[in-house]
């Protein structure tokens, strides 16, 4: 699946998001390390579901949203909607 993630604020270090389920969160142990005071040490999780991409927040302080709109529950991703993990 081709997926594009784009992080607003921090410095992720570089991970293969082909390989799903991705977390996403500050911790080392995370499959990809955002170093941001907003990002929990596992914030979200990436993973897909019959062809489409979904993010779910894995219990963040700050939350995760899709868009503008905050993505409690597991959310599909899809074309020109832009998910924001923060």
């Amino acid at each position: 699946m081709d997926a594009k993630l784009v992080i607003v604020g921090g410095r992720p270090a570089k991970a293969d998001l082909s390989e799903a389920p991705t977390i996403i969160g500050r911790s080392r142990q995370s499959d990809l390390t955002v170093a941001h005071p907003m990002i929990s040490r596992q914030h979200c999780k990436l993973f897909e579901v019959d062809g489409l991409l979904k993010i779910q927040d894995l219990g963040s302080l700050n939350g995760t949203f899709v868009g503008r709109k905050r993505s409690p529950k597991p959310t599909s991703c899809r074309k020109r909607s832009s998910p924001l993990a923060r």
